[in-house]
């Protein structure tokens, strides 16, 4: 298994890229921050909590210059997406829960910030090797 909060962004990206809905507004559905947009990306840290437990706090970013409203509707749509826990690889997430929404101006790259932030306790699943 490799990072467990790599594979999460990974996991998480895929889900985004499947929902149609979601795709559709954003070309670029990414894994790391892009320097332009409009963009959607995926950052994620995995923090050992002992005997194999970790915590996992994992945030949806949102970059689009077409304003607020639209942020916060990708947003949203990202809220509802991740109702359900991801199934991630090498990992069992034995709770998962939204923390906090919110949209707000980057004034660096005239646009809007959307972002979406997920945490979750979780346990390495052990190789089959």
């Amino acid at each position: 298994m490799g990072n467990p909060a790599e594979e999460l962004k990974a996991a998480m990206v895929e889900r985004l890229r499947a929902d149609a809905v979601f795709s559709a507004r954003v070309d670029r559905i990414l894994a790391t921050e892009p320097r332009d947009q409009p963009a959607a990306w995926i950052g994620a840290t995995a923090f050992g909590a002992g005997n194999g437990a970790i915590d996992l706090i994992a945030t949806v970013h949102v970059r689009i210059s077409t304003g607020k409203e639209a942020a916060s509707t990708l947003i949203d749509a990202a809220w509802v997406i991740f109702a359900e826990t991801p199934i991630v690889n090498g990992v069992s997430i034995s709770s998962w829960r939204p923390d906090y929404h919110e949209v707000r101006l980057d004034e660096e790259h005239s646009a809007y910030h959307g972002l979406a932030r997920f945490r979750a306790d979780a346990w390495v699943t052990p190789s089959s090797t």
